[in-house]
């Protein structure tokens, strides 16, 4: 998911949110992707290619139901809390990549205000508000 808001005069006039989907790829992955990726069509029962015009009103009706929430501190509290629940980020080894340093570490909480924290290997709790985040994969 990628984020970017508009500042004007300190206040958030806008923001854009983006996310990414793999609808509609080949039964047979490369090697490199197999068992690190995966796309909707895989999940349905006859592998059938997904209808992307359905699926993006789907999403759209889905995101209008929550827009409200915004609206109140309870209602941000309520979405914070289930976006707790089903971050699976949270507990997973990470490397965090920022325009002025890189750090790995364990993915441990999601901060009252969004940000993922981050915990390196001496302890050292990091905020992330901006950065890529990089899933890594168990060293066996």
């Amino acid at each position: 998911m990628l984020s970017e808001s508009l500042l004007v005069d300190g206040e958030v006039a806008a923001v854009v949110v983006g996310i990414g989907l793999n609808v509609n790829w080949p039964a047979d992955l490369p090697a490199d992707l197999v068992g690190v990726a995966t796309s909707l069509n895989a999940h349905v029962a006859n592998g059938a290619d997904i209808d992307r015009v359905g699926l993006l009103a789907a999403v759209l009706i889905e995101l209008d139901s929550l827009v409200d929430l915004l609206d109140s501190p309870q209602g941000r509290s309520r979405l914070l809390d289930e976006y707790r629940r089903r971050c699976v980020t949270i507990g997973a080894r990470v490397r965090v990549e920022m325009a002025d340093m890189t750090t790995e570490g364990t993915a441990t909480a999601i901060d009252d205000d969004g940000h993922l924290v981050v915990t390196d290997d001496d302890g050292i709790a990091l905020v992330v508000a901006v950065g890529d985040v990089i899933h890594l994969r168990p060293v066996v």
